[in-house]
């Protein structure tokens, strides 16, 4: 008993918990609080050229402290969330498109003089730039715990994430004030990230800090068919 209170559960992939064509903004920060630039994701319902029903989500990156932007994405099955293929264009990070099978993802890397790589796996893998959808997806509660299996493809590397649910905590961010679960990612040595995402059904996320930048939830909107 006092061993499954520290081991991570079983990660269970939940129902959808945003609207097709929603749009979360997020301002990005220094500590000092000097705004650097924004983050946008947004997710929208598409038919892939297969004629698959399927979830797009994208991440759009603006840093105007150092010029840096970029534009990342995922198609994922809608069920189980499994992407399907994936991209990622950075300025600094480079160029990068995925194609997943269930045992295995081909990565190529576009004008960057890297080989292609194929990553073999066992059991289920999620990219890395549908995490934050992926997360909004589990039984979010205080003392939640599981590991989320991630392929970071412009790195070329898979890894398993420890995702803790440390409290509730209600924060005020510029789209206003609300409950939310604060959510630990560490992996020792590597990165420590904390987010927060809203206790309701919608499990926004709120707000954010990473490698010493602070990101707050600004608007969340529904963009139009166009």
């Amino acid at each position: 008993a006092r061993a499954r209170e520290v081991m991570p559960g079983q990660l269970v992939v939940g129902p959808v918990t945003w609207d097709d064509g929603e749009v979360m903004r997020m301002d990005m920060s220094l500590p000092t609080e000097m705004r650097i630039g924004m983050f946008a994701w947004s997710a929208d319902k598409i038919v892939t050229d297969a004629g698959q029903n399927a979830w797009q989500v994208k991440t759009r990156r603006y840093i105007a402290l150092n010029g840096t932007h970029g534009v990342s994405g995922v198609i994922a099955e809608p069920e189980s969330f499994r992407p399907m293929t994936s991209w990622f264009n950075h300025t600094v990070l480079g160029n990068t498109s995925a194609a997943y099978t269930p045992a295995e993802v081909k990565i190529s890397h576009l004008g960057q003089g890297m080989e292609d790589t194929t990553i073999g796996f066992d059991g289920p893998v999620f990219d890395n730039e549908q995490a934050v959808y992926l997360i909004r997806r589990l039984p979010l509660a205080v003392g939640y715990k599981t590991t989320l299996p991630i392929m970071i493809t412009f790195g070329g590397k898979q890894m398993q994430i420890p995702l803790t649910v440390l409290e509730k905590q209600t924060i005020t961010v510029p789209a206003g004030e609300f409950e939310c679960y604060k959510v630990d990612l560490v992996l020792e040595k590597i990165m420590h990230q904390t987010m927060w995402f809203s206790t309701d059904d919608a499990h926004l996320l709120v707000k954010l800090s990473a490698d010493g930048i602070i990101g707050e939830l600004a608007s969340v909107a529904k963009q139009g068919s166009g």
